[in-house]
């Protein structure tokens, strides 16, 4: 939901529709309770894909986060399978403590009644701040943050170490975790130390 609020940060939603945004997407989203699980495992992209090969109707890479670090999301039986794989395989993996499974074929169903509550007088502005998208991983402009991009940033995955690479990139070095506890910052912190890069990753709290 930190995506809503780096749209209003940036200017491209009002105060209003950011509310408004996170209230149906949460009151949608909460009808795929118990529908599924996510699986944070510490496999690369690329390995994430060997390792859904062939189940992809039944689970998706639902966030990366690191560049060894992804969450996969889908039916409760084929991630505790793939569980059960990476426990043989001594790869670390942990069952994510949620349940709803965000970012997976899942949320299909629940597309038309977020487009529909959302409305279809929904306008947005150019974006005064650059907007970081971790749906397309760079840039975006802020009139293009429409219904179905918000669909999209709840069905398709995040792409978190695509999105901060491009900050990377265009020359950022701080970085600041706001939430209750820092689980991002280890990731930034790898993605720097990849491309060689000096930086600065802080956290707002911590438990």
């Amino acid at each position: 939901i930190g995506e809503v609020a780096a749209g209003y940060a940036s200017g491209a939603l009002t105060l209003e529709q950011a509310v408004k945004l996170i209230f149906h997407r949460s009151r949608v989203q909460f009808k795929a309770t118990d529908k599924g699980r996510m699986l944070a495992i510490g496999v690369s992209h690329e390995k994430a894909k060997e390792i859904i090969k062939g189940r992809e109707d039944k689970v998706q890479v639902g966030a990366v986060n690191a560049p060894n670090m992804v969450a996969l999301s889908g039916n409760t039986d084929t991630i505790e399978e793939i569980a059960a794989e990476m426990n043989e395989q001594d790869i670390f993996h942990r069952l994510l403590v949620v349940n709803v499974p965000f970012h997976s074929h899942h949320m299909e169903p629940l597309k038309e009644e977020l487009l529909e509550s959302l409305g279809a007088d929904w306008k947005t502005v150019p974006s005064k701040i650059p907007f970081y998208s971790t749906v397309e991983g760079k840039v975006v402009p802020g009139e293009e943050l429409d219904p179905l991009y918000w669909f999209r940033n709840v069905r398709e995955a995040v792409l978190f170490t695509d999105a901060v690479s491009a900050q990377i990139a265009d020359g950022f070095d701080t970085f600041i975790e706001l939430g209750p506890h820092p689980i991002h910052a280890i990731g930034i912190n790898e993605l720097l130390k990849a491309k060689k890069t000096k930086g600065i990753v802080l956290a707002s709290l911590r438990r």
